[in-house]
């Protein structure tokens, strides 16, 4: 081992393949293979990091009686973007449910405050017996620890009172702003709205193809990514790994479906950081496709007046992939068959 092992994050034999950071200022991260020690660029360690910091956070604990239903009053309750994660683990949902209280909004998640005078609207969500604890798991594994503690709190319906676990927001003054209603939808996100509209606005006004529609295209991919990763968060994790969180609606059927509608050539992309690599659009396959559009992403960087291929690239992309996220969104927010 080299002189800095005892001081290393990471520690192995030399026929093992490892990844070993000296505990010094400004040494890179390295992946050694045998005697030969390469440095991982500085892209792929931060990609690295965010993996790491993902898969071996502390997660939330279950309440403290999982025998008590749930008041769900955002990411899921019926109808929203969490609410598949519960579904084959419910028993009963009774919608318009009422807990004493008000929200506050934080990174526009909404938070709970029982401390307050008001009613906050919500379901009821009745686990079934052996799935209970399975249920809650699923719910802390999505719900950040910094973010939400656990209370009990008294529900009223239309059928009765109950006690019931509710997700209460920590410290929710603390960068919140109290909501205007009593009632929170997903749905409403500016992001998903007016964002959109925005970028719609945008493209149809890219007339001239200069190089100030150029950067306004860029702009408005940038923000379109900025609504697909506040989605994939809200629907799959809350987690700081972004490109973990995006790759998960590649397996979404809507995303494939629209994909197949709206997308009627083969592209590919170079990166920009090693031309040598490529990333492929295709109609059928959705993995490759939104790796893809991700790499556009990546590759946005000033560079003077740019080439038309870049123009007609972008150009296509934003309009591709801004119909194809909206069908998404479309279908995920989809009223419940049963419970709405």
């Amino acid at each position: 081992m080299n002189e800095h092992s005892s001081q290393s994050i990471v520690e192995a034999e030399a026929d093992q393949e490892v990844f070993t950071r000296p505990i010094l200022p400004g040494k890179p991260l390295t992946f050694r293979i045998g005697e030969m020690e390469y440095e991982v660029p500085s892209t792929l360690e931060s990609e690295l990091v965010g993996t790491c910091a993902e898969h071996f956070r502390t997660p939330m604990q279950s309440p403290e009686h999982p025998s008590l239903p749930f008041f769900a009053y955002g990411l899921f309750k019926p109808g929203e973007l969490g609410f598949d994660r519960l579904e084959d683990m419910v028993e009963d949902c009774k919608v318009g449910s009422v807990a004493s209280g008000r929200l506050w909004i934080r990174d526009g998640l909404p938070l709970f405050d029982h401390t307050l005078q008001g009613n906050v609207y919500g379901t009821l969500i009745e686990f079934k017996g052996d799935m209970a604890e399975n249920a809650y798991r699923q719910i802390a594994s999505i719900e950040p620890e910094d973010q939400y503690a656990w209370k009990e709190v008294r529900v009223h319906h239309s059928s009765g009172v109950f006690d019931a676990n509710v997700l209460s927001g920590r410290t929710p003054a603390r960068g919140g702003k109290l909501h205007d209603d009593n009632l929170w939808c997903g749905e409403d996100d500016p992001l998903f709205n007016e964002a959109l509209d925005v970028i719609r606005e945008t493209i149809s006004s890219a007339e001239s193809r200069d190089t100030k529609d150029f950067f306004r295209l860029q702009m408005a991919y940038l923000l379109l990514w900025s609504a697909i990763e506040r989605y994939a968060s809200l629907r799959y994790h809350l987690g700081d790994n972004a490109m973990q969180k995006v790759m998960c609606i590649a397996g979404d059927t809507a995303f494939a479906e629209a994909l197949m509608i709206r997308v009627g050539e083969e592209r590919t992309v170079f990166r920009a950081d090693d031309r040598e690599k490529k990333e492929t659009l295709r109609s059928d396959n959705a993995r490759k496709s939104l790796r893809y559009y991700y790499q556009i992403r990546s590759n946005m960087t000033h560079r003077g007046k740019g080439e038309n291929r870049d123009f007609v690239m972008l150009e296509k992309s934003l309009s591709e992939l801004l119909v194809i996220f909206d069908h998404v969104k479309r279908n995920a927010f989809r009223p419940h068959p049963k419970w709405r």
